[in-house]
Parts: C-alpha cells; sequence; structure tokens
C-alpha cells in the first residue's frame, strides 16, 4: 500500500491543536462543577418547537499604534443547523441537503408530525434479507414469520391510518445498531461471513437524539427516527426523556467533535463525528456531559473528563479541504464492515462522518449521496480521461459510483514502483481487482489509499470508469448547486 502522507500524521493531532487555540477557548470561572447534572424525566410526547436563532461571532482585535482606525477581519457569520452552530455556507448547503426528502436528513429537534400510517410505512420498507443462513442455521419461511411478528404491527394497526402518532424521545446512551427487524442474529451467505449482514443498516453515534416511534411487544426493542436513519435499535441504548431536555442536550455552543475512528471516554468507544456538549473546557481538558441511562430508563449526563490532546474538536473544525484529508489519512487502517457491522464503518458511513467533523451532513448510503446540498456534478458521460482531468480540480471531492463512494486524494505523479499519474482515493473497502483481467484480488477490508488506475471490478470493468458523480462542499460553489 502506497501511503506519501506517512509523515503527516504525527503532525494531525497538534495542527488540530493550534486550529482549536486559534478559535479561542470557553473558560468557566467557576471552580466547583456539578459531578451528576439530570435531565431525567418521563417520557412525554409533547412537539419540539423549531431552531430559529442566529448568531454571529465576533472578533477582538489590539488597537494599532497608528492614528489609523483599528482595521478587523469580517466575523465569520454563524448560524444553527439541528441546534449547534456552522459556519453560515456550511447550513446553506445543510438545508438544502435537509429540505429534499430522498436525501434520508430529519431535523429532530423541529417539530414532526408522524401518523400510525406513515409508521407502518417505514417499517415494511424493509424487505427482508435473501440470505442463506439466519444466525448460522437455515433461513427458513418459520424463521421469517418470527421476525415479521416481532414488529408487533398489530398494535399500530389498531388505530387509524391517518391519526397521529404520539412521539417518545430519547438521546443515545451507547453507539446504536440500525437494523431493519428487531433482532441482533446475522443474515449471511454464509457461516463466516462477519462483515456483511443482511439485517445491519448503519449505526446511530453515543449522544445522537432519536424520536421513538414504536415497540416489540416486550419492549426490548425500539423503531426510531435519527437524524439521517430510521430503523430498529435496542431499547437499552436509549435514555428516555422529555421534549425540552432533548432540545437542551442537542443544541448550544459548548461541543466537542472527535476526530479519530475510535477514542475511549467514559467506558465508552466514541465514533468518527460523534458530538457530545461539554459544561466546561479549560486547563487542557473538557468536562463532558456524558449521555447516561438510569436504572428506569430515563436520561441523565454525568461529567466525564476528556483529554485536550487533538483528537477532538471544539466545535466543528473549519472547512478547508487540506484538514479534510489530513483527517481522512489518519482513517487509514480504520476496519470495514457492511452497514457498521461490529461497530466498524463502511465507505459511505466512513466518509459521512468524515465531512460531520466539519459541521456538514451527508445522506447516509451511497445511493442518496446524490442529494446532496453542495455541488453535484454528473460526469456519467464523460471519458475516463475527461473523469480524471474534472477531479484533479477538486482534492477532497467525493466520488460516487453504484455501491461504493471514495474520497478523492490526489495525483501522485511518481511512485515508489515507478508508476505515474497516478489519481489516488481513500476509501473504505473490502477489495478489488487490480486489473481488468481480474486475476489479482486484492482484498483489503479496511480504509485505505489506491491508484483509480489500478482499481477494477470481477468484470474488467475500472472503477474510474463507473463513477457517475462528484459532490464538491467548497463556499464558492454552493450556489451552484441549484
Amino acid at each position: 500500500m502506497i501511503n506519501r502522507r506517512a509523515a503527516v500524521f504525527v503532525l494531525v493531532g497538534a495542527v488540530i491543536l493550534l486550529l482549536m487555540a486559534a478559535c479561542g477557548r470557553k473558560e468557566n470561572p467557576s471552580a466547583e462543577v456539578s459531578s451528576i447534572i439530570s435531565y431525567s424525566s418521563e417520557p412525554e410526547t409533547t412537539t419540539v418547537p423549531s431552531v430559529s436563532e442566529t448568531k454571529a461571532a465576533t472578533t477582538e482585535t489590539e488597537p494599532k499604534t497608528t492614528e489609523e482606525p483599528a482595521e478587523t477581519e469580517p466575523a465569520e457569520v454563524m448560524t444553527l443547523f439541528m441546534g449547534r452552530p456552522a459556519a453560515d455556507p456550511v447550513q446553506k448547503v445543510n438545508e438544502r441537503t435537509l429540505q429534499d426528502p430522498a436525501s434520508g436528513l430529519c431535523d429532530v429537534l423541529k417539530s414532526k408530525t408522524f401518523t400510525y400510517g406513515t409508521v407502518i410505512q417505514m417499517i415494511e420498507s424493509y424487505g427482508m434479507p435473501k440470505k442463506n443462513l439466519y444466525g448460522g442455521a437455515a433461513f427458513t419461511d418459520e424463521t421469517r414469520s418470527m421476525l415479521y411478528a416481532m414488529r408487533n404491527l398489530d398494535e399500530l394497526r389498531q388505530h387509524g391510518s391517518s391519526e397521529k402518532k404520539e412521539i417518545r424521545y430519547g438521546i443515545l446512551t451507547d453507539n446504536a445498531d440500525v437494523r431493519s427487524y428487531p433482532t441482533m442474529s446475522a443474515a449471511t451467505d454464509t457461516d463466516g461471513d462477519k462483515e456483511f449482514d443482511g439485517f445491519q443498516e448503519s449505526m446511530l453515534p453515543l449522544a445522537s437524539g432519536v424520536l421513538i416511534l414504536h415497540q416489540t411487544a416486550d419492549g426490548a426493542w425500539s423503531f426510531v427516527q435519527g437524524y439521517n436513519y430510521y430503523g430498529w435499535i435496542r431499547t437499552e441504548t436509549i435514555g428516555f426523556t422529555d421534549a425540552d431536555s432533548f432540545r437542551k442536550y442537542l443544541t448550544g455552543d459548548d461541543f466537542i467533535v472527535t476526530l479519530v475512528a475510535s477514542l475511549p471516554v467514559g467506558g465508552k468507544d466514541l465514533r468518527l463525528g460523534t458530538v457530545i456538549p461539554y459544561e466546561y473546557a479549560g486547563n487542557d481538558e473538557f468536562l463532558l456531559l456524558f449521555p447516561e441511562r438510569a436504572e428506569d430508563g430515563t436520561f441523565k449526563t454525568t461529567s466525564v473528563p476528556l483529554s485536550d490532546n487533538g483528537l477532538a474538536s471544539d466545535g466543528y473544525l473549519p472547512w478547508s479541504q487540506e484538514l479534510l484529508l489530513m483527517v481522512a489519512s489518519n482513517l487509514i487502517g480504520t476496519p470495514y464492515g457492511w452497514g457498521d457491522t461490529a461497530g466498524n464503518y463502511d465507505c459511505s458511513s466512513t466518509i459521512g462522518l468524515l465531512y460531520r467533523c466539519f459541521g456538514i451532513y451527508l445522506p447516509r448510503n451511497t445511493s442518496a449521496m446524490s442529494h446532496f446540498g453542495g455541488t453535484v456534478l454528473d460526469v456519467s458521460s464523460l471519458t475516463e480521461e475527461e473523469k480524471l482531468k474534472r477531479m484533479e480540480e477538486h482534492p477532497g471531492a467525493i466520488l460516487l459510483m453504484p455501491g461504493h463512494a471514495m474520497l478523492y486524494s490526489s495525483v501522485y505523479y511518481k511512485n515508489n514502483e515507478g508508476t505515474e499519474a497516478d489519481h489516488f482515493v481513500i476509501h473504505n473497502t473490502s477489495g478489488f481487482y487490480t486489473d481488468e483481467t481480474a486475476e489479482d484480488l486484492s482484498e483489503i477490508y479496511s480504509v485505505t489509499e489506491s491508484a483509480l488506475e489500478n482499481m477494477f471490478r470481477a468484470n474488467g470493468e475500472s472503477f474510474t470508469d463507473r463513477i457517475q458523480t462528484i459532490l464538491m462542499f467548497e463556499e464558492n460553489t454552493a450556489e451552484e448547486a441549484e
């Protein structure tokens, strides 16, 4: 594997620390910090008011020693998206994405009506996986009938289809597997097919907010709507709360975003792009408002320290193609897992959570990513050479082909094997063939950096030829998406 950024990896933490220092640090003058801040309450069904606040950041400068008036750089305009401050260009692109129903994004903070008929449609939108095995045994008709019954749809059908469904609110107290059916048994083609579970859809990160729409008869599973996906999650990962506490926890200026694939904190594993509010920042640490589930199932927070060592940022990172590629390079070696099976990442979740570090929200799956609110270029009719030329202009752009998403990194004019002008991508992949003869299969199952010219499918088709769409977030091109 060729990796020309090896010398840069060790600098990523230091660079991020410098960026955060330049942005300033919020200090709490009080020496006393509460060890537990509880937002626990009985679940209720009131709706959440829409978020409409906007705020501008201010910049202070030292006065000049000359008689000329002091000059200041214009302050970056900050607005709110899903309750958190983001740079105005980021917010505009996010709003475009959110407004497209096909993107799958949902602002869980805003008032939203679900009818019983809508919830049934959402649950039934998942077909049964066409796999040979269920939990290692034969996938039988009896098994399928059992899974259908577990969804507890009869309870929903007792109500009128257009009748409004009551919503409960919850904060995730652990990373939650999103499943198409309420089961943790795997649907696979072979017994050793651990990376590809047909029931696994995605994973919602700890500290996310979810709307609880339905439960199994025993209450062990809940059907929820998250910020970019809906499906079944284990109820034990939810801390139930009321609408006001839900909104309070998910909004505000003081929050960290994790910048690495795995960060152990408070006995849990924080994934890339995890957003957690903090109550204090100073003395080279954050004091996080860590989500916990009380014995009665309600939500509370505990104060958990996190060292300010560059593995998390104070708020979203400022947009920069260079910084994007630096953080992406640091993910190389992260294991692959379809739908984030076993807490790993797949191709689209890797890229989506990477962009989330910058406050940019992407659709979850490759099939929906073209509904991004930034610049979307259709390159399906271009030749391979024309596609390569187009992507050269946009390091950090997302390259989409059917079933796969990649991050364009750069051109190597000459690599250590003497190949010239290879165009490289960072992506999370199970593998590919290295030439059009499909004789040499490179099995990878992790994030890696690969030359596009050396990537082929089993039928000999090149990955470059398969690329249909290029997605870009650039402040000066946001308007072009219209």
